[in-house]
């Protein structure tokens, strides 16, 4: 009895029936269902049940250890979090995971008795078929085109009408997809560090043992700081309001440029442009690919207007000279070079990011060269920085025309998210230190669904930083 000083305390019916394994099983009060009572009532019995199996596991660990009492006390008590790669989560989620598994062997039980009983065999057969629909889309979200998102999980639907709610379920009730989620994400986070999903789990009685199942895993097993866990978006981030964006118009029906077939190093074909204005013209920087499968840097002068091509030069202004653009590589079937400029002008210098490919690693790289070097055709001047990050994969990197706050801003693409640097310097290779994830893919059917990353340096406006991406 002395091992239990603080079970008196607990007058939860909850808590008591986790440690009685006891489960309650009574009909839905009239009217309180919501739309779907049976779905509701299927799914909590089963949840409760897998609960009362964990605890035991649960109560099972503890009976090994010392301070036995103490321990369930701990666990009983509940410690909710905050965080979404809590102890307490990932728990739950491992629960409702369980809970999927058990509806997938229901389903198939049921198929096999549809096969043997041939009069019940179509009633039987499509309640084996919906009961793995429900078990196969249980934590699944979508997003239509419009932006509509929907939840697929049969526990959230039920519970959120059995909780009063029409429609669409909100954000408050998206439990299971949320929880889903954020352990698969957990999980490859720690196997890349030598850690198993059983080491996790084993994690997480631990600390529902001493009273601390609120603790965020993401900096006791991964360890992430407070100020590194900013690098993960943050999808509830809430923008000012702002006038809606009016459409680009097209100019021409047709491309600007086109390959050369007579030029072997644009052959193949042009794209991903640079452009910049200088007296009166403008310019272009541009992406060429040709017979040899490298790409290089071209160049063409538009007219004022943008809409005619006025001079067009017939060899590459830049192209790969180091080991990191693959200049190295004999292999003519391999890709590489150095591709999709951004160009910006900082105080009578033309700074251009581009991407370093040497036929592995996609890096971005920075170079420069003086206003009047440009304008005289001097292409030996190109003066090459480096490898901003090298051996990072990285891609379409863009420079703010003026510093923020004292510093150069930079945005890049690391896979799938664009992500912004501050530097006080852009001598490369650049720190480590200073970054933060500012955009991630949406989610569903939306266009920008698989990665983005930026379409040229942002343009300075009366309502902010504007930025296409």
């Amino acid at each position: 009895h002395s091992d239990y000083p603080s079970l008196a305390e607990m007058k939860e019916t909850s808590s008591l029936e986790r440690l009685s394994g006891r489960i309650v099983v009574s009909d839905l009060p009239k009217a309180k269902g919501g739309e779907f009572p049976k779905l509701r009532y299927l799914t909590t019995l089963a949840k409760n049940i897998v609960e009362a199996e964990r605890w035991g596991e649960i109560f099972q660990e503890f009976a090994k250890r010392p301070n036995f009492g103490k321990r369930v006390a701990n666990s009983l008590r509940g410690h909710e979090g905050e965080e979404p790669l809590c102890a307490h989560f990932m728990f739950e989620n491992k629960n409702q995971r369980i809970l999927v598994e058990r509806i997938k062997e229901m389903s198939e039980k049921i198929a096999q008795q549809a096969e043997t009983e041939q009069e019940k065999r179509l009633p039987l057969s499509t309640l084996a078929s919906r009961l793995r629909v429900l078990a196969d889309f249980y934590h699944l979200p979508m997003t239509l085109a419009d932006g509509t998102f929907i939840p697929c999980s049969a526990w959230t639907w039920a519970s959120h009408s059995f909780k009063g709610g029409s429609g669409l379920p909100t954000a408050h009730s998206l439990h299971v997809e949320r929880d889903w989620t954020s352990r698969d994400f957990l999980v490859e986070c720690l196997k890349l560090k030598g850690i198993s999903e059983e080491q996790l789990d084993k994690r997480i009685i631990e600390l529902m043992g001493e009273g601390r199942e609120s603790e965020d895993l993401a900096e006791s097993m991964l360890g992430l700081t407070k100020e590194q866990k900013k690098l993960f978006v943050e999808q509830s981030r809430r923008y000012a309001e702002e006038p809606k964006a009016g459409k680009l118009k097209r100019l021409g029906d047709g491309p600007i440029l086109e390959p050369i077939k007579e030029h072997y190093w644009e052959s193949k074909y042009v794209l991903n442009t640079a452009a910049f204005k200088l007296g009166g013209n403008i310019y272009l920087i541009y992406r060429a690919y040709g017979d040899d499968n490298t790409s290089r840097l071209g160049l063409a002068i538009l007219s004022s207007d943008g809409r005619h091509v006025v001079k067009r030069l017939d060899k590459p202004i830049f192209e790969p000279t180091t080991n990191y653009e693959g200049a190295e590589r004999t292999d003519p079937e391999l890709s590489r070079g150095c591709e999709d400029p951004r160009i910006t002008i900082i105080d009578g210098k033309i700074y251009m990011l581009y991407t370093a490919f040497d036929g592995n690693i996609a890096q971005i790289a920075l170079a420069s060269i003086s206003i009047n070097d440009f304008m005289a055709g001097n292409w030996n001047a190109w003066e090459r920085h480096g490898p901003a990050y090298p051996g990072v994969p990285n891609k379409d990197a863009a420079l703010f025309p003026e510093k923020i706050n004292g510093k150069f801003a930079v945005h890049h693409r690391i896979d799938p998210n664009m992500w912004l640097s501050y530097l006080d310097s852009l001598e490369c290779p650049w720190p480590k230190e200073g970054y933060e994830i500012v955009m991630g893919p949406r989610s569903g059917m939306l266009w920008d669904a698989e990665k983005i990353g930026a379409g040229g340096p942002s343009i300075k406006t009366k309502f902010g930083w504007l930025h296409i991406y």
